[in-house]
């Protein structure tokens, strides 16, 4: 019996790696079109190096979108932005809520946001000093490291 269950449980573990693909590619087509519409609007200054395709077993794809200048934005499956990352550069401000504009002014005043990502739930931000931020999706922070 325990020989059974033992390969099932592999056989099962083989099965699930098995059908997760992650696909690479250069070419914007295949990503949603809210996505590319992203792009052509906020980073028509630069090209695309590569786009990651993550497919995981029960899951949306997303797309991760690697620029030639090093910035990287990811896409959930229907092409809204999950992130935006400038590396040491000031994210567009388009993609920043205005709470957290105004609560990174009062506290860190002069430093820019790099980074961005946001869920269902939250958003978290990286500052220039390397402060790391996170608020509700309300405006509360709930945490500063």
């Amino acid at each position: 019996m325990k020989k059974i269950l033992m390969a099932l449980v592999l056989g099962l573990g083989i099965g699930t790696t098995a059908c997760a693909d992650d696909v690479i590619t250069r070419n914007v087509a295949d990503i949603p079109a809210p996505a590319r519409e992203v792009l052509n609007k906020h980073f028509s200054n630069t090209k695309v190096s590569y786009i990651k395709i993550e497919k995981d077993l029960f899951q949306s794809p997303t797309y991760e979108v690697q620029l030639v200048n090093g910035w990287e934005v990811c896409f959930d499956s229907k092409g809204n932005w999950t992130e935006v990352d400038c590396q040491r550069n000031e994210v567009p401000a388009v993609f920043i809520p205005d709470f957290i504009k105004k609560e990174v002014n009062v506290m860190f005043p002069g430093e820019k946001i790099t980074r961005i990502e946001k869920d269902p739930r939250e958003y978290e931000v990286e500052l220039t000093n390397d402060v790391d931020m996170k608020f509700d999706k309300k405006g509360k922070i709930k945490e500063i490291d």
